[in-house]
């Protein structure tokens, strides 16, 4: 028991499930009693225990899986472009797409009816498979004399014995605890409970433990595919090969493509969000707050709660070391749009845009009139399809408009241009042979002088 916050002292007394010092009568806030109730085959079980607020937090933060972390990550790029400029009502935008996300990788939201466990991809961290399939390690229980049966499930689980041998066991252990719990009834009720309390989370121990050697993991739909299409390809290999290229190997379409969660696939659905409710943020822009700082993706520990304890490799697989471009973000928020059957995407309103730039480039207030003119006689179609490959190219479309309004007013066609630039070269060289005479110098650089000429190698006759 910790010592008193106040007084420091060391003798508690509890009451009500809490815990107060005997000599300043302080409550103890980091220790409490509670009461855990579950049921094994029928039978309720109660167990006390004193719980440590510490101790919990700790728990708890070690078994954050990679979905959960990359939501509060989504939180807080929500956030972070809610306080740039963005509509708030993005906000239930992207908790759609990303429910609906979840749901298409089989991780959530996959059934109505009934609780499924989330299924892998193809790769997958291996915390996510410690924590979904019970392979994280449990804390050494102390051995009791109602253990000693589950020592032996244990010690011929090591032995290699059977999983008909194994549930044989656990059938006779348990219609012996149940006799036991029988023949203990004209005794203390609590101790028999606790008893059989002691039992069966020794059985549940061994059960877990024995779990991890016989479970296998679930992959999703996506990775089964993945599978079959890498075992098509390891065809041609030597057998030693084979094996190894068959469990490691991801292909390129896969491993880029919407079926691995990464920060770029959270950033596709931030932008389709911006795109759906036509906001004034584009992908040049978040490119450009991420460069600036302003819009998180290099580094995305800091988006997650306080509360959750992050071990080195969570802060590696938070930190991207790959450069972000604006092509590639297009093929991957085109892949995420067929992949959540976003069509939806509206071309945004171009003399916004084109006024924007022309600030930006500060530009005369003549080059903004005739742009907008010109986008009005020929006003853009770009709308995206599920058979396009990217995303149409809005930022660049703008700035066209702009650089042909330019060619057009400086006479540069094409032609024209060059033209003028040969004319130019003509005029200097005249300019430039006419000032070498003027100098008293030739052509071929010369110069006159008594009936000599004076040569970069010295003097000679002429």
């Amino acid at each position: 028991m910790d010592n008193c916050k106040v007084c420091r002292g060391t003798v508690f007394y509890k009451e009500a499930g809490f815990y107060f010092c005997s000599e300043c009568q302080t409550q103890n806030e980091e220790r409490r009693e509670a009461i855990l109730e579950q049921r094994f085959e029928g039978i309720r079980v109660t167990q006390r225990k004193i719980a440590n607020d510490n101790s919990e937090k700790t728990d708890q933060s070690a078994q954050w899986s990679t979905w959960e972390l990359y939501n509060f990550v989504l939180i807080g790029l929500t956030d972070e472009l809610i306080e740039l400029g963005a509509s708030s009502d993005i906000k239930l935008t992207v908790l759609q797409l990303w429910a609906f996300y979840l749901g298409k990788v089989e991780v959530a939201f996959t059934s109505k009816t009934c609780r499924k466990v989330p299924k892998l991809a193809r790769r997958y961290h291996k915390r996510d498979a410690d924590i979904i399939y019970g392979k994280l390690k449990s804390r050494k229980r102390k051995r009791s004399r109602a253990s000693s049966a589950s020592s032996i499930i244990s010690s011929q689980l090591s032995e290699g014995s059977s999983n008909r041998e194994l549930s044989k066991h656990k059938r006779l252990l348990y219609k012996a605890e149940y006799e036991r719990l029988v023949s203990l009834q004209t005794g203390s009720e609590s101790d028999a409970l606790s008893l059989v309390s002691q039992s069966l989370a020794s059985i549940r121990s061994g059960g877990s433990q024995s779990s991890v050697s016989v479970e296998k993991l679930k992959y999703s739909k996506h990775a089964k595919s993945e599978a079959k299409r890498v075992k098509q390809l390891s065809k041609k290999l030597p057998r030693a090969q084979r094996v190894k290229y068959q469990q490691t190997h991801v292909t390129t379409k896969y491993r880029t493509g919407p079926y691995v969660i990464t920060p770029m696939k959270l950033w596709a659905i931030l932008y389709l969000a911006l795109r759906i409710h036509d906001q004034s943020i584009h992908l040049a822009d978040m490119l450009r707050y991420s460069r600036e700082g302003h819009l998180s993706y290099y580094r995305l520990d800091h988006l997650l709660p306080a509360e959750i304890a992050l071990i080195e490799s969570d802060v590696k697989f938070l930190t991207q070391s790959n450069e972000i471009t604006h092509k590639g973000m297009r093929r991957t928020c085109a892949e995420m749009a067929k992949f959540l059957f976003v069509s939806e995407i509206s071309c945004p309103d171009f003399p916004p845009l084109i006024q924007r730039y022309c600030t930006d480039l500060n530009l005369p207030k003549g080059i903004l009139i005739y742009t907008k003119r010109l986008v009005a006689l020929s006003a853009p179609t770009m709308v995206f399809t599920h058979s396009d490959s990217l995303i149409p190219n809005y930022e660049g479309r703008a700035m066209a408009f702009i650089i042909v309004v330019l060619k057009i007013l400086l006479g540069m066609d094409g032609i024209t241009e060059y033209e003028i630039s040969r004319i130019a070269e003509k005029i200097n060289r005249k300019l430039g042979d006419h000032w070498l005479r003027s100098m008293g110098r030739t052509v071929d650089g010369s110069r006159h002088n008594n009936g000599w000429i004076e040569w970069e190698n010295g003097w000679e006759d002429r």
